[in-house]
């Protein structure tokens, strides 16, 4: 079984559906990486990068291509008080 998510808004399914995986087993393996650096104590960057190896049940789903990737880019902007703390994280 392969789990697909949509949200918690959704009433009947809890915004879970499930797709059969024919009876394999192994989902995926996943390396993935976070980088997060300061540039002033108010303002961050983070950069995030995962790869999945799609296992025998993603082969069974998605037989072109079981593999998938996944990158990022944030920003982290924090509003300071007169006396230069952080008032506020956006």
């Amino acid at each position: 079984m392969a789990w697909v998510r949509g949200g918690a808004f959704q009433p009947r399914t809890f915004g879970y559906a499930g797709r059969s995986a024919n009876g394999h087993g192994s989902l995926a393996r996943v390396w993935d990486a976070v980088v997060d650096y300061s540039v002033v104590k108010n303002f961050m960057i983070g950069l995030y990068y995962g790869h999945a190896w799609g296992g025998s049940a993603m082969e069974s789903l998605y037989p072109r291509s079981a593999n998938g990737r996944m990158a990022y880019l944030g920003i982290e902007y924090a509003i300071l008080d007169s006396k230069g703390q952080i008032q506020n994280r956006q």
